[in-house]
């Protein structure tokens, strides 16, 4: 097993497992840390999921639509909007960890927004100084 696949187990226990309600709460509440390419890429990632999970009876539009918001404000990334289908999600805990499972493999420098310690944990090193 690659260290990215024991990334991807690590993010989706996080995020996608049992305790889907805690993840998600845990998961929205790091929004406002992300940065807008991120929560664009994010969104886009949950729409494209719904639409892809054989799990889920509808497509990404109708999650959003479930979701109180509008696929084009969850695709642009909107705090609001993706705090609303990650609410959502949480209905749905196999497509949330499909989802992240996905996006972490398509954005691994990412996942330092999503929980800030959790490189530190998963490495054992200290993170990076950013100046």
């Amino acid at each position: 097993m690659s260290f990215m696949d024991n990334i991807g187990k690590a993010v989706s226990g996080l995020f996608g497992g049992a305790a889907g309600g805690d993840a998600a709460q845990n998961l929205e509440g790091h929004l406002s840390s992300m940065d807008p390419s991120t929560l664009g890429n994010f969104g886009q990632q949950l729409l494209s999921t719904f639409a892809s999970h054989p799990g889920y009876p509808g497509d990404g539009a109708a999650a959003a639509a479930a979701a109180g918001t509008t696929p084009e404000a969850v695709a642009s990334g909107a705090p609001g909007a993706i705090g609303a289908i990650i609410s959502y999600a949480q209905q749905n805990p196999q497509v949330m960890q499909a989802c992240m499972t996905a996006f972490q493999e398509k954005n691994p420098a990412a996942l330092a927004q999503f929980a800030p310690g959790l490189m530190q944990h998963l490495t054992g090193k200290p993170p990076e100084a950013t100046s």
